[in-house]
């Protein structure tokens, strides 16, 4: 069974706050891998528009948001695991806008208003 991390639900849950219909635990059928959370094209209700789609990239891709807890990676370090990084290349090389968020820049995050900047920073 696929559970969803405290930290991913916060995130989703700050995602939806500022607009963004996304899923969690998105499987993807070209990659197999399950997505943590997946915004498809034009997710946005509040940042899309026809008359700026092509220079958004938000707006052109699916993105891949991947909510990266401490074992994603190398012990004691803050560098992806090999797995994590193989994952972000498969998904960026079907087309994948990928995001990620390390778990030690979201904790040091103070309230919802610096959450939501960040997401929306990222998501730029």
């Amino acid at each position: 069974q696929l559970r969803s991390s405290k930290l991913q639900k916060e995130v989703m849950s700050v995602l939806l706050s500022i607009g963004f219909e996304c899923e969690e635990e998105h499987q993807d059928p070209r990659t197999g891998y399950t997505i943590d959370i997946y915004c498809p094209p034009s997710s946005s209700s509040s940042s899309s528009s026809s008359s700026s789609s092509s220079s958004s990239s938000s707006s052109s891709s699916p993105v891949a948001i991947e909510v990266d807890g401490p074992s994603h990676f190398l012990h004691g370090t803050r560098e992806a695991s090999g797995s994590t990084v193989l994952k972000r290349r498969h998904l960026e090389a079907v087309g994948y806008r990928f995001i990620s968020i390390p778990y030690w820049e979201w904790d040091a995050l103070q309230g919802a208003e610096e959450q939501e900047k960040f997401m929306r920073e990222k998501l730029k």
